[in-house]
């Protein structure tokens, strides 16, 4: 951005903040973190001169987009609480107040705080996301990064730490955690059902599936919800959510070992860093 040397170095100077200003609203604005806090808190904390006449286009182009992700920007000065915003279907309400979303009805005796992960927060309704189905024991929405047209998180409210963690919680025990994978699977496939076409879900063109410790990015039991499973990139769908890796395995294979009795994933989680290194060049290595 060049200006002309008339103007008065202050002048200059604050042509150049309101440019850079500008530049990384709109990089929040077209972000797609829909559970992201600090985008939110950043956006809330902003004041706009009341006086100022929004001409450009360029801003304008930036509001609007800040509108279409239900983000509020103050509209007076600092005292003043008009705000302009713009409704989400699907979504849970926000307000400009610190006061938190309604929360998700917890399961009985299941304390929300305890949970230290950022579903726990999402459950809390201190982060926001795109929920897109919930029961009384269950949450789904949609995955930060999405990595096929539906990439869903079926997560329980309970908090489990892992997939490992299934066989082991007192509260619930295998016949419990064989109960609630069925209600995983049950929501899974109503999402599958409102997305896929008839032919897409009669040919099994999904995946569903759980990551193995320590190849998790949150330590809070979710179900990979992917479809269709046809215009994933291969990056994801033969690498990444790889069922026949070290660290992905599928619903299915989870539920039929502990319908028999076994430990829900097929390695130690205790193996030392060189044993789980060489289970990823040779997955049958330490297999049980």
């Amino acid at each position: 951005m060049l200006l002309s040397p008339k103007l008065s170095f202050d002048k200059r100077l604050a042509f150049y903040f309101w440019g850079i200003f500008f530049s990384c609203l709109e990089r929040i604005a077209t972000c797609n973190h829909l559970y992201c806090p600090h985008h939110i808190e950043l956006v809330h904390c902003l004041v706009l001169p009341p006086t100022h006449q929004y001409n450009n286009e360029r801003v304008n182009r930036v509001l609007f987009r800040l509108h279409e992700k239900r983000i509020m920007i103050p509209t007076g000065s600092a005292d003043d609480d008009t705000t302009r915003k713009v409704p989400d279907v699907g979504t849970r309400p926000t307000t400009t107040t610190t006061t938190a979303w309604p929360l998700f009805p917890p399961p009985p005796g299941v304390d929300y705080t305890k949970n230290p992960t950022v579903f726990g927060k999402i459950l809390q309704g201190k982060i926001t996301a795109k929920v897109l189905d919930e029961s009384p024991e269950l949450l789904a929405f949609q995955d930060i990064r999405p990595r096929a047209p539906l990439h869903a998180l079926v997560i329980p409210k309970r908090y489990i730490p892992t997939i490992a963690n299934l066989n082991s919680q007192e509260e619930i025990g295998t016949n419990g955690s064989i109960q609630l994978l069925q209600q995983m699977e049950v929501m899974a496939h109503r999402l599958l059902k409102q997305h896929l076409t008839y032919e897409q879900y009669q040919s099994n063109d999904y995946l569903l599936c759980f990551h193995i410790p320590p190849f998790t990015s949150v330590d809070h039991l979710h179900l990979h919800v992917l479809a269709p499973a046809s215009q994933m990139q291969w990056m994801w769908k033969d690498v990444k959510y790889n069922i026949h890796q070290r660290w992905c395995i599928s619903l299915e294979e989870v539920q039929s070992r502990l319908q028999r009795g076994q430990s829900a994933i097929p390695y130690d989680i205790s193996d030392p860093w060189w044993k789980i290194l060489y289970q990823v060049v040779c997955p049958a290595y330490g297999r049980k």
